[in-house]
């Protein structure tokens, strides 16, 4: 079984909860940094909900980052990802600190994706970085599976960590909060805590829903991330990352949260 202490992530504070921030530049990177994000994560939002990077921007966000925040990265839809021998040495995984890789599920709907994930996690236990599913609050308009199912599959694998996150990001779409009532998304949460599984929460947040995301993840008590772009960002998700922008946010994180969620932060823990 893979768990927290088998990848680069730390282990998370029980009960508290921090912020992701999506960048997609070194730039970017140290804006987040020093605004107060707790973890870096990297994708290309010009490129759909989970656009990935390429090899080069990882590496030098992961240059520019170093060991000071764990660092995540996009892999694009798990139906388009590269069959298990190839994912062995793929660009992303040649980047040196990335944790987790997030796949997202859009079309996904009918198709095996579950034995897919499956066999990516079973590459991902000798050869880092983690395969990460992301579920989409509005899966029917993603033709992806239930979140529900994403967390059953997550927990079936064995894996620690689940991203929530929207599909649609065009100008009008519904946020997370939106697709999901209070009361269903507090139930994925707690289903989630039960089984061992650390969730990002993310899709269109503004702050207000940043603060009822990280209010209602302290409540649940299995901790967890709030991530965001558009709201970090100074003319929205494919505008450029903004220093105060990311330490309001981060502030309003940790109003809610008794402590910070990796409290030895800066030591990986892959012992």
């Amino acid at each position: 079984m893979i768990g927290l202490s088998d990848t680069l992530l730390p282990a998370i504070a029980p009960g508290s909860c921090g912020l992701l921030v999506s960048v997609r530049s070194a730039a970017e990177a140290a804006a987040a940094l020093a605004g107060g994000s707790d973890v870096i994560d990297v994708k290309e939002p010009s490129a759909g909900p989970l656009g990935a990077p390429s090899a080069q921007t990882v590496c030098a966000i992961s240059k520019r980052i170093g060991n000071r925040l764990p660092l995540t990265a996009a892999g694009g839809e798990l139906v388009d990802a590269v069959s298990p021998p190839e994912f062995r040495e793929p660009d992303l995984a040649a980047a040196r600190g990335v944790a987790i890789v997030k796949f997202g599920l859009a079309r996904a709907a009918k198709t095996d994706w579950r034995s897919q994930y499956a066999r990516l996690m079973a590459v991902a236990s000798a050869h880092r970085p983690l395969p990460v599913l992301a579920a989409y609050a509005d899966h029917q308009a993603a033709n992806a599976p239930p979140p529900a199912e994403a967390l059953s599959a997550t927990a079936q694998a064995g894996s620690s960590w689940l991203v929530l996150d929207t599909w649609d990001k065009s100008p009008g779409a519904k946020a997370l909060l939106e697709c999901l009532e209070r009361d269903e998304l507090e139930r994925l949460l707690r289903t989630a805590q039960c089984a061992g599984v650390h969730v990002v929460v993310a899709g269109r947040l503004d702050a207000s829903a940043v603060a009822r995301v990280a209010e209602l993840l302290v409540k649940v008590g299995g901790g967890g991330l709030v991530g965001v772009r558009g709201a970090a960002c100074h003319g929205g998700r494919t505008g450029t990352i903004d220093e105060a922008a990311v330490r309001q946010l981060a502030k309003t994180i940790r109003s809610h949260a008794a402590r910070p969620p990796f409290p030895l932060r800066g030591v990986l823990t892959d012992s």
